[in-house]
């Protein structure tokens, strides 16, 4: 509990100095369970839409990893569609109990900006992105104007 309270208090200052403009952490007095924003990349197809994530730490944390799940319903080559959901591998990767709930959040902004075209699990989506880029910008735009209001 004492490290969970350490990252969130780095995290309150960094977010009060703009460090982390791009994301918004709600806390409440549950520790493990935390409301997340992401404002999509500027040269994104999500520029300027409000993605949110619920985070659960598992009681072993950090020695386990946190379980974050998406809550708008957006399209991504790297989301599942049918449930919704980052490809664990790239968000999480290889866990060490020295990472921080910040590095995951930073590899989702980063997926934002740039897919993975090497681990698409949505096929179609990541097809888009790999054969034209144009159309897939299109498409995903016209999604979050529709499901991220």
């Amino acid at each position: 509990m004492k490290r969970i309270r350490k990252e969130l208090a780095r995290f309150n200052t960094a977010q009060e100095t703009g460090q982390f403009g791009w994301l918004k952490m709600s806390v409440s007095d549950d520790l493990y369970n935390h409301e997340v924003e992401i404002i999509g990349p500027k040269g994104s197809p999500y520029e300027g839409v409000i993605i949110k994530f619920h985070t659960k730490l598992p009681p072993s944390y950090p020695f386990n990893s946190p379980n974050i799940s998406l809550v708008s319903n957006i399209i991504h080559p790297n989301v599942e569609s049918e449930t919704n959901s980052f490809c664990k591998n790239l968000i999480i990767g290889n866990w060490k109990a020295t990472n921080k709930i910040i590095n995951c959040y930073e590899r989702i902004y980063n997926l934002l900006s740039v897919p993975s075209p090497e681990s698409p699990l949505n096929l179609e989506l990541g097809r888009l992105y790999g054969t034209n880029i144009t159309e897939y910008n299109k498409v995903v735009k016209q999604h979050c104007d529709v499901y991220c209001k």
